[in-house]
């Protein structure tokens, strides 16, 4: 008798167990358009670095709420709520709508194409632990190259377009962008690169090191304002 009790119990615990797993969820979210975004679940953050698509897995509530930073900081968040079924995956796509985003049931929305694969991403930190906006830091020797063409040009419109065009193309630290913002002449088009580069830069959260570049107290307060209202946004 003791044993069939044992063997009951025993049957019983795996029952639970598997009904337990059966009731874990998984969640896909993805963008329409392609665009990188962080994802927060109950503002607990998903990807270290910005993706055009995130899978959840092991969800075991039914409610979360569910906010989407842009990688590119133009546009606005998106937050709401939402309800997860337990046992399954739902695929939730984001998409502009008018003016703003929503993030809706992909098979509700009908929008995008959604793709089960996705590749991997390797990060490389290098001792960073804040959000990331890149995987990993261009080599030295690759960024003294871009920073050469910066540093030979003497106009200083051509000076900040050869600039943007190294921030956008290349995964590049707070370190590196300080040196592209001191072969630049000017105080105008240093604030514009600062607030330009943010959406490419790898440590988001160093940003503010950028601040004592600026000579004028006025220059200084507009760009440490603006980061402090970006790093928390």
């Amino acid at each position: 008798m003791k044993r069939l009790l044992s063997i009951l119990a025993l049957i019983s615990s795996i029952v639970a167990t598997n009904s337990a797993i059966a009731q874990d969820a998984t969640a896909v979210f993805f963008s329409e358009s392609g665009d990188l975004f962080y994802l927060y679940m109950n503002n607990q953050l998903q990807n270290e670095v910005p993706l055009s698509q995130v899978k959840v897995d092991n969800l075991i509530l039914k409610d979360y709420q569910v906010t989407v930073e842009f990688k590119d900081i133009t546009k606005d968040r998106v937050r709401t709520d939402l309800k997860i079924k337990r046992g399954r995956e739902s695929v939730f796509v984001v998409y502009q709508e008018k003016e703003s985003f929503t993030i809706d049931l992909y098979s509700k929305a009908k929008r995008g194409m959604y793709s089960p694969s996705q590749t991997e991403v390797e990060i490389v930190r290098n001792g960073y632990e804040g959000k990331l906006g890149c995987p990993e830091v261009v080599s030295d020797d690759l960024f003294n190259q871009k920073l050469q063409l910066v540093t030979n040009s003497d106009y200083p419109q051509e000076k900040l377009s050869i600039a943007k065009e190294i921030v956008t193309s290349n995964c590049i630290s707070v370190d590196q962008l300080h040196k592209i913002m001191e072969a630049i002449d000017y105080e105008p088009e240093k604030i514009e690169l600062a607030k330009y580069a943010f959406s490419f830069v790898f440590d988001r959260d160093n940003y503010i090191n950028l601040a004592d570049l600026f000579e004028y107290p006025g220059s200084k307060k507009e760009i440490s304002d603006w980061i402090k209202v970006n790093i928390e946004k």
